[in-house]
Order: structure tokens, then sequence, then C-alpha cells
């Protein structure tokens, strides 16, 4: 008979500390999950903070900025080929990814040879990388060359 009775005794104890535990979570949460702080809570550096309500305020995200220097080349091959996606299927390194061959190396000959094509299962570019995105890229790519894998 106690071992019937030890059971349910248990299961309760496990349930009772499992929602002791949610509690304390929820409680100790900052509201900026649900958007419900009143406003931004400056120790809170996880995720960015929105105030429902609030006036919209602008994206400033890396961005492909124009005109950059041939100093900033590598950075903005960097940044195209996360903005077209390449790094999705080649890997931000381009050294491969889990779908797709190496692309370290090539010139821009080379990636607009194959952009314009897509060959493969790659989507074709057409003409929507231009000569300076595409040798921005192959400048990226060749700085690849010399890093050690990420």
């Amino acid at each position: 008979m106690s071992r019937m009775l030890a059971m349910p005794g248990l299961i309760g104890a496990w349930v009772l500390v499992a929602g002791i535990t949610l509690v304390a979570l929820v409680l100790h949460s900052p509201y900026t999950h649900s958007n419900l702080a009143p406003g931004v809570e400056v120790d809170y550096h996880r995720t960015p903070q929105t105030i429902v309500g609030a006036a919209p305020s602008p994206f400033h995200g890396p961005g492909l900025a124009a005109g950059m220097t041939a100093a900033d080349q590598i950075q903005r091959g960097r940044e195209l080929i996360v903005a077209n996606q390449c790094a999705t299927c080649h890997g931000l390194d381009g050294r491969g990814g889990l779908v797709n061959k190496p692309i370290v190396g090539f010139s821009a000959a080379e990636l607009r040879d194959r952009t314009s094509k897509g060959p493969g299962e790659m989507p074709s570019f057409g003409t929507t990388l231009s000569d300076d995105d595409l040798a921005a890229i192959a400048a990226y790519l060749d700085s690849m060359k010399t890093s050690p894998p990420s």
C-alpha cells in the first residue's frame, strides 16, 4: 500500500518543482520578450528591444553602402556574399557549405561566368551583380585563402 502512495507523491513533487521553476523563470525574464516593458531596459543586451507604440526607428544594419573605397572592398565583398545569399550554400568564408562546393580563389571573371549561367542547382543572377560587386566578392574570397577556416 505504501508503494502505491509513493508514486503519486513523487509525481506530485515533480509537478510542484516544475511549476515553481516555470513561475520563477517568467518572473525573472525581462519584459522585452512580450513587449510589455514601458521603456528600453538598459541592462538587457541579448536581443534588440522594440517598444510597442513608439515611433518607428530606421534599420541600421550592415547595408551595402555605395561608393566604398578600395580599402573597404573586402568588407563589401563579405556583405555582398551575405546579402545575395551566396553564404547560404557556399559558407560565409566561401569554403563550401552543406550544399555546394568551395568558391574560395575564384576570380571576378569566373564568378561572372558562374553567376550569369547558374550551373547545377545554383540560381542565375544574370546581370544583377555588377562587375564591381563581383570584384569585391573575389577580393573577399581571395582574402579567405590565407585566413584559417572559421
